[in-house]
């Protein structure tokens, strides 16, 4: 009785049995669903046949699968470092961590590169080339759809001879400029057609509403 009680307080503390050989042999084998304990701690033994007599560690193990081994690799292995993922791409997608041949296809290199479909900025983003304390930008002014003075504007900085140049490039590499304008100055160096009006302002260099001919 003794024996019987330690038994069920052992199964119940959560122990588990080795394989024993001779018990194995009186109940005819070992039922399909048994759990052993392995000798080390690296090996917990389900059983997969009925009335198995082998020894899961030794060498005929037939019918018996490793928990600890993960046969079904339903779990991941820490020393694996994720290479034993069963599908990686769909791994990456839901981490939205991708390969270098998907980032290739999603992201600009810093480096450059070449899009393949539009650039859209929807906030107040701009173009930016800084160079010492020097820059040129690009952006847009647009506080809602109501705004009545909305519009892109260009800047240049901070020395004051900081300038648009709206130039050419002809075919051979030769360079043709259009057109100069610095933050007192415009030079139109090619022919100008106007359609529309042209008005002369009050507030100009020359004093009054001028026109000079060069």
């Amino acid at each position: 009785m003794y024996d019987i009680t330690a038994a069920i307080r052992f199964a119940q503390a959560g122990g588990l049995y080795t394989y024993n050989a001779g018990f194995a042999g009186a109940i005819g084998g070992y039922a399909k669903g048994a759990i052993l304990a392995g000798v080390a701690t690296t090996a917990v033994w389900l059983n997969t046949t009925d009335d198995n007599l082998t020894d899961p560690e030794g060498s005929d193990s037939a019918g018996w699968v490793n928990l600890l081994e993960d046969p079904k690799r339903i779990f991941l292995r820490q020393k694996n470092n994720l290479s034993d993922l069963q599908n990686k791409g769909t791994a990456r997608d839901n981490l939205q961590v991708y390969s270098k041949e998907q980032s290739d296809q999603r992201y600009v290199h810093q480096e450059g590169d070449t899009l393949s479909g539009g650039l859209t900025f929807e906030n107040d983003s701009i173009l930016a080339w800084i160079r010492n304390t020097d820059w040129a930008k690009i952006g847009f002014k647009n506080d809602s759809d109501a705004d009545t003075d909305s519009y892109m504007w260009f800047e240049t900085a901070d020395n004051g001879n900081e300038y648009f140049k709206w130039r050419h490039r002809l075919a051979g590499g030769r360079v043709k400029d259009l057109m100069n304008l610095k933050w007192d100055t415009l030079n139109i160096l090619v022919n100008a057609v106007i359609n529309g009006c042209l008005g002369i302002g009050t507030t100009n260099a020359l004093g009054g509403s001028s026109i000079v001919f060069d």
